[in-house]
């Protein structure tokens, strides 16, 4: 009786042992947490205090279908802001944008795009091809604080369930710090289009008519 009372005590230590030495079955490995992607899916945006965080925060609003930071780029007289925004659509597309393109066109495609009457909301990419666009002064201009965008390429895939739409073309945009606004940001302004090697079909100008 006093072996096996030994050898019943010597194998609770061994289980103890073995246990102490474990993972913890209900932990998760640090390195097996998926980390998120700060550029695309978190929802975090640079603040609009430099005119390079707005064209970050322009794609990631796209990315992200995030309708209120989309617009929130753009220049507002309604919320104070010194200027209007002008679209400037490629010149194929003329006739189709007769008149102004307003503030209230620009959220109205995009809410388009994004909240489909029919069918499912696409995932979407959105890039910069060559690289985040260059900016530099416009001296031009009655405002202190205002620069320009070199003639920068863009390419965006729009993933549908069966189907994939490639939107591409050529962009210049211009952007001023609105000292009447608060927190002082940096916003577009103004925002040329151009297709792409003529496809005219392919450009962002065309999106936004279609989706209007």
């Amino acid at each position: 009786m006093h072996i096996k009372a030994k050898n019943r005590k010597a194998l609770a230590l061994f289980f103890i042992s073995a246990l102490w030495g474990c993972t913890n079955p209900f932990t998760t490995r640090e390195s097996q947490v998926e980390k998120p992607d700060v550029g695309s899916e978190t929802g975090i945006y640079e603040e609009p205090t430099r005119a390079e965080n707005i064209l970050v925060n322009l794609s990631r609003s796209i990315e992200q279908k995030n309708v209120q930071r989309y617009m929130d780029n753009f220049s507002d007289p309604a919320q104070g802001a010194e200027k209007g925004f002008t679209f400037v659509g490629d010149a194929a597309f003329q006739d189709q944008l007769i008149g102004s393109w307003t503030l209230s066109d620009e959220e109205t495609w995009f809410r388009n795009l994004i909240f489909p009457v029919r069918g499912r909301s696409p995932v979407i990419r959105f890039s910069y091809v060559d690289s985040l666009p260059r900016l530099q002064p416009i001296s031009a201009t009655s405002f202190e604080d205002s620069v320009e965008t070199d003639l920068f390429r863009y390419r965006f895939t729009l993933a549908y369930p069966d189907s994939t739409q490639v939107v591409e073309g050529l962009a210049r945009m211009r952007l001023f710090r609105s000292l009447n606004t608060a927190r002082e940001p940096w916003l577009i302004y103004y925002w040329e289009d151009r297709a792409l090697d003529g496809a005219t079909g392919k450009s962002w100008t065309a999106l936004k008519i279609r989706n209007r």
